[in-house]
């Protein structure tokens, strides 16, 4: 996973206000890669936004819409969300599952001086490239 690593730290660079920049395996919960700016990011805080990031995408409320809409739609509808933004106080969260790779998402944090546009056009053109190195 040494490459995976490498891009993270690649668009960590790149990204003004960039803060940590995480690749989570969204179906067994496992930190496939990361990097991060700052002592404050430590393993605890990767635990919470690996935690929080399978729950959006495919914890119990996402699967309760997702068969909501197969109910009303009459066929199956199963992993619907592929991307989000979440903002804090001083924190937006850009998450987007890898295509072609269902099970695994790439995470961007940035601070909130970051470009909103600048930070999915950075996670948008890296997808391709994590794509490749995903097993």
């Amino acid at each position: 996973m040494a490459k995976l690593d490498e891009i993270c730290n690649d668009l960590l660079k790149k990204v003004a206000a960039a803060r940590s920049v995480v690749i989570i395996n969204l179906q067994s919960g496992a930190l496939m890669a990361a990097a991060y700016s700052g002592s404050h990011f430590g393993q605890e805080y990767l635990d919470t936004l690996v935690s929080a990031t399978v729950e959006m995408f495919r914890g119990q409320t996402a699967q309760t819409a997702e068969a909501q809409l197969s109910a009303q739609r009459g066929r199956e509808t199963k992993n619907i969300i592929h991307e989000l933004q979440v903002a804090t106080g001083d924190t937006c969260y850009f998450m987007a599952v890898i295509p072609d790779k269902p099970d695994v998402a790439l995470v961007l944090v940035t601070g909130k001086k970051a470009n909103l546009g600048v930070g999915w056009a950075a996670v948008q053109n890296v997808l391709p490239l994590v794509t490749s190195y995903c097993p």
